[in-house]
């Protein structure tokens, strides 16, 4: 997270963790350091969505899709 304009490179966040899908889009917030992030599966299907930890950029994957 780059604290001069509070933004992060989602993309590289998720090629760097591993993840089995791809990032596709941040839906908001959950909870002050908590962002909703979508992800699509190499099919084009939706995949699961995650949690990003704000500030540690941590990934947390979800049992429901957002």
């Amino acid at each position: 997270l780059n604290s001069q304009d509070q933004t992060a490179n989602l993309e590289g966040i998720f090629a760097e963790s591993k993840a089995a899908s791809t990032y596709q889009v941040t839906t908001g917030w959950a909870a002050d350091n908590l962002l909703i992030i979508n992800t699509k599966n190499a099919d084009g299907s939706q995949g699961p969505s995650y949690w990003l930890g704000v500030p540690d950029l941590s990934l947390t994957v979800l049992s429901t899709k957002f």
